[in-house]
Formats: structure tokens, C-alpha cells, sequence
């Protein structure tokens, strides 16, 4: 089993700062894998980029499955 997040299109306003922070939470609540599905982007900002690059390895670092859809 796995927790899908659904990363959707991110740039630089306070909702998209928003998004990252849900998606932070999210993977905060659960010890299962972890997938984040990209079907509905169309452009990521750098920061998103970065937010996203790091929550994947802290994922890692607790031992836990990270994948990209």
C-alpha cells in the first residue's frame, strides 16, 4: 500500500506555498511508501522543485519507499 500525492502545477504565490506545506503534512501522517503522481502538472517553479527534491530524501532517510508518476 501507498500514499499517492498529487503534485499539481507550483509557482512562487502564497497557495502554491500552501500546496507544498499539505503535501509536507500529508506525508507527515503516514509511514507507507510514497508516490507523487505529476499527471497533473503542466510547470514547477525552482522552489517547488527543491521543496519537493528534499521531502523525497527525508522520506528515504526514515527508511521508507519514494517513486515519481
Amino acid at each position: 500500500m501507498s500514499l499517492v500525492l498529487q503534485v499539481l502545477t507550483i509557482n512562487d504565490e502564497l497557495k502554491d506555498f500552501e500546496l507544498l506545506f499539505q503535501l509536507w503534512q500529508q506525508v507527515n501522517q503516514t509511514d507507507l511508501e510514497v508516490v507523487f503522481d505529476f499527471s497533473g502538472c503542466s510547470f514547477l517553479r525552482q522552489n517547488a522543485v527543491a521543496f519537493i527534491g528534499g521531502l523525497a530524501r527525508l522520506i528515504e532517510s526514515q527508511g521508507r519507499k519514494v517513486s515519481f508518476k
